[in-house]
Order: C-alpha cells, then sequence, then structure tokens
C-alpha cells in the first residue's frame, strides 16, 4: 500500500498585472530533512530516486477536484539534478470561476506567502531507516541520521496550504511575470525588459543576496544549486527595484503631506489676520507679507491701540 507525504515548501509570488504573470517557478525540495506527521523521523527523499514527469497538477490543500486545481507544470520545466528539485509551469485556472482559486491568487498577488506542499508516494519497502549516529551521503551531501530515507518515490501533485515545514524551498514568479511587474514600477514594457534582460549573469552583491534570501525567504542560501540561485536572484533583482521605488513613493507621499499641511496652515494663518484686523487693510497686507503669527498680529493691533487710546488723552 503506497504511503503519501507532503514535504512542506514556501508558496511566494509578486503581485500579477497581466495573464502572462501566471507562470511560476517552484524550488520545490533542496534534499534536507522534512519533518512529516506520522514519522518518527525526518524524512529526506533521495532526489536520484524521485520520479518526476509530466503535467503534475497544482491544486489548493491536497483537494484535486476541479474547482481546487490551479495550474500544472509544465514536462520540459522540471529540473532534478540530485540536489534540488525545480518546478516551472502555468497557473491556469480562472479565478472568476472558482472562488478559492481567487482567493489564493489575490492574496498571493497582494504579498502573502502561501505555502506549497509537496505531494510524494512511496512503497514502504523503499523507506530506510538512518540511526542516530549513522550517515550516509545522499542529494549532493553528508546527512546524519536519525532520518528516514525513501530511496524511491513518485511526484503526484503540489498543493498550495496556509503553513509548511521546509524553508529552503519557495513559489515565484519566472521571467515573465517579472517583466510584466517590472512595467507595473516603469510604466514600460520594453524598459522593464531591458532592465531585467540587463541583470543576466549578474551576480548580487553576496552578503546582501544571502540576507535577502535569510531574512525574507527563510531560505539557506548555501543550499542552492545554479539553478534555484538564477530563479532566486531574478526574484531579489525584483524586490530590490520594487523596494527603491517604495522609497521613492514614500518620499513624494511625504512632501505631499508636508505640502498639504503648509498649506492648511496657510490658509489657517490668513484667515486669523483678517478677522483680526477686520476693516484694517493696510494692516491685514502688511501682516499676510511680512508672514506674521496669529499672535504678532494680536499684539500689533492691541499695541495700535494703545498708542491711539493714549494720544486721545493726551490735551
Amino acid at each position: 500500500m503506497p504511503l503519501f507525504v507532503d514535504m512542506n515548501a514556501e508558496f511566494r509570488t509578486e503581485p500579477v498585472v497581466t495573464e502572462k504573470a501566471r507562470h511560476f517557478e517552484i524550488v520545490a525540495y533542496t534534499g534536507g530533512k522534512l519533518h512529516v506527521d506520522g514519522f518518527d523521523y525526518p524524512i529526506v527523499v533521495d532526489l536520484e530516486g524521485l520520479e518526476a514527469e509530466g503535467a503534475i497538477p497544482i491544486a489548493i490543500k491536497h483537494d484535486l477536484s476541479d474547482d481546487m486545481i490551479l495550474g500544472q507544470t509544465n514536462p520540459d520545466e522540471i529540473v532534478n539534478d540530485g540536489q534540488t528539485l525545480v518546478l516551472g509551469g502555468v497557473i491556469t485556472a480562472d479565478p472568476e470561476l472558482s472562488p478559492s482559486v481567487k482567493r489564493v491568487l489575490e492574496m498571493a498577488e497582494n504579498g502573502h506567502s502561501w505555502q506549497a506542499s509537496i505531494g510524494a508516494i512511496f512503497e514502504e519497502s523503499d523507506l530506510v531507516e538512518i540511526l542516530p549516529g549513522e550517515s550516509i551521503f545522499v542529494n549532493g551531501r553528508d546527512q546524519e541520521g536519525p532520518f528516514t530515507l525513501a530511496t524511491r518515490s513518485v511526484l503526484r501533485e503540489t498543493s498550495v496550504l496556509a503553513n509548511g515545514a521546509d524553508k529552503n524551498t519557495s513559489f515565484l514568479l519566472t521571467a515573465e511575470g517579472t517583466i510584466d511587474f517590472l512595467a507595473e514600477l516603469t510604466g514600460d514594457v520594453d524598459t522593464a525588459s531591458d532592465k531585467l534582460d540587463a541583470t543576466e549573469g549578474e551576480m548580487p552583491d553576496e552578503s546582501a543576496f544571502e540576507e535577502w534570501c535569510s531574512t525574507e525567504l527563510g531560505i539557506d542560501p548555501t543550499t542552492l544549486n545554479e539553478r534555484a540561485r538564477e530563479v532566486f536572484w531574478q526574484q531579489y533583482a525584483v524586490a530590490k527595484m520594487s523596494t527603491e521605488q517604495g522609497i521613492q513613493r514614500n518620499r513624494l507621499e511625504a512632501q505631499i503631506t508636508t505640502r498639504r499641511k503648509i498649506l492648511a496652515d496657510e490658509e489657517i494663518r490668513l484667515r486669523d489676520i483678517k478677522w483680526i484686523c477686520k476693516n484694517d487693510q493696510a494692516l491685514s497686507a502688511a501682516a499676510i507679507e511680512g508672514g506674521w503669527t496669529r499672535e504678532k498680529t494680536e499684539n500689533e493691533v492691541l499695541n495700535r491701540r494703545l498708542r491711539t487710546s493714549s494720544e486721545d488723552r493726551q490735551p
């Protein structure tokens, strides 16, 4: 009887601007230990024995009914190099036909970090327990027990969930989606494409990139192979540009807010001066032009009244 195991992974996306942005790429598994319900030890899936082929469905909460399917992988975008599993594909569902699909996509577009659970099946006979103190070379590195090694397995589906456990994975938009997102920031698809092209082959500052992987994605950057690193670098470039645009937007909003306050304060000052000066248009004009405050204007009016009263009492 086959067993079913969920390999949990992070589901992330950026705002979707056009239909072309519904392509995805998932760094689904980086070969480490997975804490799975029902097993005494963590699970390590031997990537050399993992079968992942064809159009693998992307579902919601492991529900493969029609209205819970988000999309599927493209057969030629499934990459397993024995250390990392990367899945690429397209979101094919129409969100207007499924409230669940619409909610997942809208929340993802708004920056919500969903989790992706990779569903695999394997036979009990394909499970090997690696005991405490034992070590085995698997998925490109030595791994210390205790854990259960799945020597052979079949990837059946990938699902979107609220929570996941494998911190070294992520759901990202591919280049097409990135171009559309940059176009939203720059207002120009050609400019956005040029900006993206300019990042090809370019590596970011290592410390900044690795800090972003750790803090924003919860990923250990040392576990990434070249393909996975490319995916994350592309997302890093978009995130960096988005941040810069956000800083500029915040500065502009702050300037507008300050300007509005200045105008409001000036409107109040003019109203107060006119009320204090009443029919003395010359004094009102002098106060307005001189930038007098309400208090200074009141003092000037009071002093003038005192001088006038003193002059009237003189013989």
